[in-house]
C-alpha cells in the first residue's frame, strides 16, 4: 500500500483541499476548502485508501481535518466517512479524528457538531486563532 498525496491543481485551489495520507504514520490529513463540482469523484480514492488502510493495517488510524468550508455534497461524503470510521472502531480498531477550525467560525463548528451527532462518531474539535 502506497502513501496518497492529492494536491489541488491550480484551477482547483479555491475549491479542493490538499490531502496527504501517510501509511507509516497511519494518518490522513485533509486541509483547505471543499466545494468542488464532483465531491464523490474527488474523495473516492481517499475513502478507498482509508478503508484499505484500516482493513489491512495494524497501526492506529488518525484523521486530521482542517476544512474551513464544505458544501452539502462534501458534507455528505464526510458524514459517510465518519459512519464508516465508527463501524471500524466498533470492530476494535483504533480510529481517531480531530477537526481544527477557527475559534470564531460558528458555522463550521455547528457543521462539526451536526456530524458528531448524526454519525455518532467522536470527533475532537480543536479551535485555533487565525
Amino acid at each position: 500500500m502506497e502513501d496518497l498525496l492529492v494536491l489541488n491543481q491550480e484551477e482547483d485551489q479555491q475549491t479542493c483541499p490538499v490531502v496527504i495520507c501517510d501509511r507509516k504514520a497511519g494518518t490522513c490529513r485533509i486541509e483547505g476548502l471543499s466545494f468542488m463540482e464532483n465531491s464523490r469523484k474527488f474523495y473516492k480514492p481517499i475513502i478507498d485508501w482509508i478503508s484499505e488502510f484500516i482493513e489491512s493495517g495494524t497501526l492506529p488510524f488518525h484523521l486530521h481535518l482542517k476544512v474551513s468550508y464544505l458544501n452539502s455534497s462534501s458534507a455528505k461524503i464526510f458524514f459517510d466517512l465518519f459512519a464508516k470510521l465508527k463501524d471500524y472502531k466498533s470492530q476494535g480498531k483504533v480510529v481517531t479524528a480531530e477537526w481544527h477550525y477557527a475559534y470564531f467560525d460558528d458555522e463550521i463548528e455547528e457543521d462539526i457538531d451536526d456530524m458528531i451527532y448524526e454519525s455518532e462518531f467522536d470527533i475532537k474539535k480543536v479551535p485555533y486563532n487565525k
